[in-house]
């Protein structure tokens, strides 16, 4: 049973809610930890994260606004409004440029997955998805609720990795 007032436990509850993409109760248990500490800015940026994933583009900035007004200088945040605005319908040009510019160490293996998703790029995206989950990268189960791939889902490639990360539907 959990302590319904440890904001950690609701947190990392909500977080594996979001990777089995029950987001609504994921992004319930992050409302109920932010009614208990609405100072913690990393509650903040997973809203920011879970609306983004139930395509609830305002909610996710408003989220992210919190978190950024809480800690300015947060990596993680400034990283989660970056893809957001990539994520934008204008942001193809962008996400291109980013991975045309630059050396290749640039980007892991997660942000280029979402990267090429953005672009529709079907085997690209595949490729690293497959190797974030083959690194294990901490991210990759995060690719699982995330839109941008709803275009592979039925990919045999796709499923396996999510079966990989004991993930699947």
């Amino acid at each position: 049973a959990l302590d319904p007032a440890d904001v950690t436990t609701l947190q990392w509850l909500a977080a594996l809610r979001m990777v089995q993409r029950r987001l609504p109760e994921s992004e319930a248990l992050l409302r109920q930890a932010v009614s208990l500490r609405p100072d913690y800015a990393p509650l903040h940026t997973d809203l920011c994260e879970v609306r983004y994933y139930r395509g609830d583009r305002v909610g996710a900035e408003a989220a992210c606004d919190r978190a950024q007004a809480l800690q300015p200088a947060s990596v993680i945040t400034a990283t989660r409004r970056r893809l957001l605005a990539i994520t934008e319908s204008g942001g193809r040009a962008e996400a291109a440029r980013l991975l045309t510019s630059g050396p290749r160490s640039d980007f892991d293996a997660y942000t280029r997955a979402r990267l090429h998703a953005h672009l529709g790029h079907r085997d690209s995206a595949l490729v690293y998805v497959e190797q974030a989950v083959a690194e294990r990268m901490f991210l990759a189960p995060f690719l699982h609720p995330d839109p941008l791939f709803d275009f592979v889902r039925d990919e045999p490639r796709w499923l396996a990795a999510v079966r990989r990360m004991g993930l699947a539907d």
